[in-house]
């Protein structure tokens, strides 16, 4: 795994509570009202984990579609959204789309808050594909009244939710991707997925840089967060995520199996 210094560390502990339980009043107080059935405490129930990594498959001609309009360009980005997070994403589209004209962007949107404004946002140059999934998503997080809000609070169930589709839909993204190019070009090589979160800037064309240079050893490339000591080797951000190809797939189903398996999961 190549690993790229800076980015932010999303590092979720899913500690076992003794009884199941709503989300912390801040939580509430949003309106971000998951379905106890899903939170153990701050942790999300296993067998939602689980449920959620299969049922994604129905959602798989979707993101080929998306994927067969984007299959021109060279690398495409990933967005993950909820309402919480809406409004920056839409910063994260108008500097990336500064940035690198004609980048393809697909924005995975987990609630309707977040597919609303995402449908209605648009550039000149950057190319959104706006992808639903709040029927896969199990959250009633997003009223139709609801407001955008900054985030939905850290090491909450609802934020562990959130984090734990990461490796899920990487990996249908970048599956997709693949089957898309073996269809056009006859190989799935340079099937370049990036995904990125929406506190990210893009000031210049990453995806480009990293085709051109990552090493082809290398299963994912992502940003590193480092921690004490100095002279460790850090870990990796799962705010910053490439892959090229097949070979990443083993690696992905460990992450998910980690995910839905594992006390802790980063």
């Amino acid at each position: 795994m190549l690993l790229l210094r800076g980015g932010l560390l999303l590092r979720s502990g899913l500690a076992a509570a003794a009884t199941p339980q709503a989300l912390l009043p801040r939580d509430a107080e949003l309106g971000l009202a998951v379905d106890p059935a899903v939170c153990r405490g701050d942790a999300v129930e296993p067998a939602v984990l689980e449920r959620m990594s299969t049922d994604l498959l129905d959602h798989r001609q979707r993101m080929f579609e998306v994927m067969e309009g984007s299959s021109a360009a060279p690398v495409v980005m990933l967005t993950i959204t909820t309402a919480e997070v809406a409004c920056m994403h839409d910063n994260f589209l108008q500097l990336l789309a500064k940035a690198v004209p004609n980048q393809h962007l697909v924005a995975l949107n987990l609630d309707e808050t977040a597919q609303a404004m995402c449908t209605r946002v648009r550039t000149d140059t950057a190319i959104q594909h706006c992808v639903d999934l709040a029927s896969w998503y199990p959250s009633s997080a997003s009223e139709g009244d609801q407001q955008p809000t900054d985030n939905s609070g850290y090491q909450t169930c609802a934020y562990h939710l959130a984090v734990a589709t990461k490796p899920m839909l990487f990996r249908l993204a970048l599956q997709s991707r693949i089957e898309v190019m073996l269809q056009s070009t006859g190989h799935g090589a340079n099937a370049s997925v990036l995904m990125l979160d929406s506190d990210v800037v893009v000031t210049g064309d990453i995806g480009s840089w990293l085709r051109l240079n990552k090493p082809h050893e290398a299963l994912l490339a992502t940003a590193q967060q480092p921690y004490k000591p100095v002279d460790s080797a850090g870990v990796p951000s799962t705010g910053f995520v490439f892959a090229t190809d097949n070979r990443s797939t083993p690696l992905l189903d460990a992450w998910i199996g980690a995910v839905v398996t594992s006390d802790s999961f980063v």
